[in-house]
């Protein structure tokens, strides 16, 4: 196994590879919440600060084919939207009656950007800037810190504090399934690669429920021995993966999931 260190930094709370796997970002969050933006050329090693890049941004999201870095103010109720061929802010999106951000990411095809808040998920257009739907929370049970696109960008996942989950169809705008589960502070999800089930583990929980995403039927589970910190379908859809807060990383066969680990 061949491996390549970066220049050292100092406390990265998130990083994503472009597509082509040419760029590589990275989210550097100190203990006041502020942060900044740095990418990588990984052929050249070279590194660029973005600019105007304000320290309370707090989530991060870069476009699937490295064109755009997407950062969340989250206290604000903005996201900053940066060219990353040039390092230079092209504006900043305002999401409106959110007074909190919790979550972005792009879809698959990288035309939209989700973000979800208190107390709705904005979806915006990366091209025109602008906003072309807003898929509401349950207000009774907070707001959706967690969203997740399928692989083909056909829905969209979010969970509430309150242990609502909700699938839209992103096409259509409509909500497909609920699912009542328990609270979470954070939510992990996990699309199959054909998008017809859907895996979600709360952040402090030890279970990862597998389910239909049409119809919300759970098909299966599996139980951790610690709170699960990350979850993930392989592209081909024959693994499964998740790690554990006591550092595990476990593979399993994504056909079945009715077990104990």
């Amino acid at each position: 196994t061949t491996q390549q260190i970066l220049p050292t930094v100092t406390g990265p709370s998130q990083c994503f590879f472009s597509r082509g796997g040419q760029l590589f970002a990275t989210d550097l969050i100190s203990h006041q919440f502020g942060g900044e933006r740095r990418l990588w050329a990984l052929a050249s090693d070279s590194v660029m600060k973005l600019t105007e890049s304000p320290q309370e941004l707090c989530r991060s999201s870069l476009s699937p084919d490295g064109r755009y870095l997407a950062a969340a103010a989250r206290m604000t109720g903005a996201v900053h939207l940066w060219d990353t061929a040039t390092g230079r802010k092209i504006c900043s999106l305002d999401v409106g009656q959110a007074n909190c951000i919790f979550d972005l990411q792009f879809a698959p095809d990288g035309e939209t950007l989700a973000v979800s808040s208190f107390p709705h998920a904005v979806i915006w257009d990366v091209k025109t800037r602008r906003q072309v739907a807003m898929l509401r929370s349950d207000d009774n049970m907070g707001g959706m810190p967690s969203i997740r696109y399928s692989p083909d960008g056909q829905f969209l996942v979010g969970g509430t504090w309150g242990g609502l989950i909700r699938v839209w169809h992103v096409p259509s705008r409509k909500l497909v399934t609920e699912i009542h589960s328990e609270p979470a502070v954070f939510w992990n999800f996990a699309f199959s690669a054909d998008a017809l089930r859907v895996a979600t583990a709360s952040s402090s929980g030890y279970t990862i429920n597998f389910w239909e995403t049409l119809t919300g039927d759970r098909v299966g589970y599996i139980v951790s021995t610690s709170p699960i910190r990350g979850i993930e379908f392989s592209p081909d859809g024959r693994t499964f993966a998740y790690a554990n807060k006591e550092g595990q990383v476990v593979l399993s066969d994504s056909g079945v999931h009715d077990s104990s680990n």
